[in-house]
């Protein structure tokens, strides 16, 4: 990692532009249900600065090779659980530390707005690559549109959250990104479908987390709100 984090590398962290996908090599990593399940067994969880370093290369590395959309999603669902604590905790220090922001505060923003921004890449990917198939199942497909979107939701929130804890500004395009999410659930009639978080222990509506972006937006980040 860099020995100092400036404001230019936060900004230089927020590339949510999708990337050119290849055939899987040799060194691409595979994202079949058993490997996924034995390579996060094996992740140090007791270590979150050592989990959050090994998630990010690996996230990396899966969103530029082709992927199934399905399996594709089901690897960003598996590593939901055991990384939203680590990445939580990681806002809720930035947030208990005070401003102006120190070093420290700007590496841990550096790392965690990477792997969210992974996060998103990889669920547009989904979506695009599920745009281009023909899924013969309506219901999944709104499912999986609606589930999708979920996460895209939340993870857009973490950003704008992330810049705001440390009182910097962002790109103005992750607004239109987080519009056109918003819109395309009120196209598919499921801004108000309830979708269950197991990782939160809640079910939230696409409309409310688009409030709640509009919310952390209008005003300060706290640390009561991450969480």
């Amino acid at each position: 990692m860099k020995e100092s984090i400036a404001v230019e590398d936060l900004l230089g962290s927020l590339t949510l532009s999708l990337p050119n996908q290849t055939p899987h090599t040799t060194e691409s990593f595979k994202i079949a249900p058993a490997q996924v399940k034995a390579w996060i067994d094996a992740l140090p969880t007791g270590n979150r600065d050592q989990f959050l370093q090994q998630i990010y290369p690996v996230l990396h590395n899966v969103n530029r090779h082709d992927q199934s959309p399905q399996l594709h999603y089901r690897f960003l669902e598996a590593l939901r659980e055991p990384l939203f604590p680590h990445l939580r905790q990681a806002q809720q220090q930035i947030a208990t530390e005070g401003y102006p922001p120190d070093q420290g505060s700007y590496r841990i923003a550096w790392t965690v707005n990477r792997i969210y921004a992974e996060l998103v890449i990889g669920h547009r990917l989904a979506l695009r690559a599920a745009n281009s198939e023909s899924l013969l199942n309506l219901t999944f497909r709104r499912r999986f549109l609606i589930d999708n979107y979920d996460r895209l939701l939340e993870y857009y929130d973490a950003l704008v959250c992330t810049f705001r804890l440390l009182q910097i500004g962002y790109h103005k395009t992750l607004w239109a990104r987080i519009h056109h999410v918003y819109r395309k659930s009120l196209r598919y009639r499921c801004a108000r479908t309830p979708v269950a978080d197991s990782a939160l222990d809640e079910s939230v509506t696409l409309e409310q987390l688009y409030l709640r972006l509009l919310f952390h937006a209008l005003f300060d980040c706290s640390p009561l709100a991450v969480q």
